[in-house]
């Protein structure tokens, strides 16, 4: 099975194909072609014809123009080698491209729809944030339109895999070297509008993460006073401060107790006392009197501290009373916590989603490929891939039969243990799902 490596190389690989070929396939008179094989031919020249309306579309869009540029020329005349090639296409060549690109009912359309997906692809935007640069990226003139990045990168990556198939399917030999250059023309032209495009779509996302990021720190409180970090972020309680102080609270209740037992007791000793001088009422009603006061400032401090399953009042702000603060900063934290692992799970979902989207054989994240049992996410993987073609379809859009196809073979793999084959399986299927 044949594989073609490195982009640049394909107007090379052709003009050697075309040099080489033997005399007697040149002169041979291939038989008449048949109404069908005719009508297939028609449709290969209008597929190089349309592939040339989208590298030209590609060198002229602001954003994917510095890219292709320097290779235009040779991208232009590979396919012009291409359409010289499509008259030597004899019937059993055709028939044998038209049995592999059968399969997918619109690969003669996927050249117009790259240049229709090129249509919407912008030049870079300032970012909302000041970024100058994300992990890998440098953004100090913004990003583009992500989703437009990844249909126009997607929708050329399935040329070149189509182009890929009929070149890997054809037979060796000089009788199917015409077959071959034209597979290879397509296959060449394809894949560089996908690289240039797919680091376009990288660039961007690299960016609007940055943003984000930047978007979500600048919410973040700061304190002048605080430097156990650069940006003099706030501090905020831990679940220690909050213990330690409502072990403190439910000491003053103790002593609280304590004084008002202790209170009670002096009132009623002081009324008895009262009782038997009886010339000293007066002095024993002040002392009450003083009592009493006590008694009520005691009580206020009780409800100030408060007990111990006080909260915040509904739409408030501050609580009333010590165990209310302590309770409502144990409630905060525990959102926090609970927002914290929301965010991580989306994280690694959109990471997945991602990797899904992007698949390639030149860039892959370990952990996505291997089960739970190794510590990967294969299984969220594959359910993530199950959900998309299921959702999509519950929606009313139309979803590529060939997804549901792949998705079973990837679960196939999966059962045999070979978990790279199933991820690669799923990662189509997600494509096709999602497109």
């Amino acid at each position: 099975m044949k594989r073609w490596f490195g982009i640049p190389v394909v107007v090379v690989t052709v003009a050697m194909v075309v040099a080489t070929l033997p005399n007697s396939a040149r002169a041979t008179t291939p038989a008449p072609l048949s109404a069908s094989d005719q009508a297939f031919q028609g449709q290969v020249t209008a597929y190089l014809q349309n592939l040339q309306g989208a590298l030209n579309a590609a060198a002229q869009n602001p954003a994917t123009k510095a890219a292709i540029a320097p290779k235009l020329q040779d991208e232009q005349t590979a396919l012009n080698v291409g359409l010289q090639q499509v008259p030597n296409l004899t019937g059993p060549q055709l028939e044998a491209m038209q049995a592999i690109v059968g399969t997918n009912s619109n690969w003669a359309q996927e050249p117009a729809t790259v240049q229709q997906r090129l249509a919407a692809v912008t030049a870079p935007a300032p970012a909302p944030k000041d970024v100058t640069g994300g992990a890998l990226s440098d953004c100090t003139s913004g990003f583009g339109n992500i989703q437009a990045d990844f249909y126009a990168s997607w929708a050329a990556a399935q040329v070149a895999s189509a182009a890929n198939a009929v070149a890997s399917g054809m037979p060796d030999g000089a009788d199917f070297a015409p077959a071959l250059i034209v597979a290879g023309v397509a296959y060449g032209v394809a894949a560089e509008i996908s690289v240039v495009t797919g680091g376009l779509l990288a660039n961007d996302q690299d960016c609007a993460t940055a943003a984000s990021n930047a978007a979500l720190e600048s919410q973040f409180p700061t304190d002048a006073s605080v430097t156990s970090n650069p940006d003099n972020y706030a501090e905020a309680a831990n679940q220690d401060d909050v213990t330690t102080l409502k072990s403190l609270a439910d000491g003053i209740d103790t002593t609280i107790a304590s004084i008002q037992s202790t209170t009670s007791s002096i009132t009623n000793k002081l009324n008895t006392l009262s009782t038997s001088l009886g010339t000293a009422q007066g002095t024993a009603n002040g002392i009450d009197n003083i009592a009493t006061d006590l008694q009520s400032r005691t009580d206020s401090l009780l409800s100030t501290v408060g007990g111990a399953n006080d909260g915040t009042p509904n739409g408030g702000t501050t609580s009333d009373s010590a165990n209310g603060l302590a309770n409502a900063i144990n409630a905060n934290e525990d959102t926090i916590l609970s927002n914290i692992s929301t965010f991580q799970n989306l994280s690694v979902r959109l990471e997945i989603e991602r990797s899904l989207a992007e698949y390639s054989q030149s860039a892959q994240v370990g952990l996505f490929q291997l089960p739970a049992t190794q510590g990967g996410y294969l299984e969220r993987a594959r359910d993530l891939t199950s959900g998309a073609i299921t959702a999509m379809t519950a929606a009313g859009q139309t979803v590529n039969p060939a997804a549901q196809m792949y998705l079973s073979q990837g679960n196939a793999y999966y059962a045999n243990g070979q978990w790279t084959a199933a991820f690669a399986r799923y990662a189509l299927a997600y494509q096709l799902a999602v497109n």
